[in-house]
């Protein structure tokens, strides 16, 4: 769980308003930057060009801002969605898939 943690802290990508379809009206986040990094890419390191570093969030800090544990009401229930996604986040199919060890 830790690596898994860890490889969340490190990814940078950018957080689009929901889609008009979802009902839990959650933000949508992308990965942006294509290697795994403590600290925010420099301008320079990314591939668009037309994306502002300052827009970037890394994906631990989305998941806690798209799911309070806080919320009084769902706090619960975004604690276990925030595990599930960060121990899915690097698995085929998921958001940093390119960064699963083979």
């Amino acid at each position: 769980m830790n690596v898994a943690r860890n490889i969340c802290k490190s990814a940078w990508g950018k957080v689009t308003p929901p889609v008009e379809s979802d009902a839990a009206e959650v933000p949508v986040w992308s990965l942006i930057h294509d290697q795994i990094s403590w600290s925010r890419p420099l301008q320079g390191q990314l591939k668009d060009a037309s994306i502002s570093v300052e827009d970037l969030v890394d994906y631990a800090t989305y998941l806690k801002e798209a799911y309070p544990e806080n919320d009084e009401d769902n706090g619960e229930q975004n604690k276990a969605i925030q595990e599930d996604r960060i121990l899915s986040f690097a698995r085929a199919g998921g958001l940093g898939a390119k960064f699963k060890n083979v």
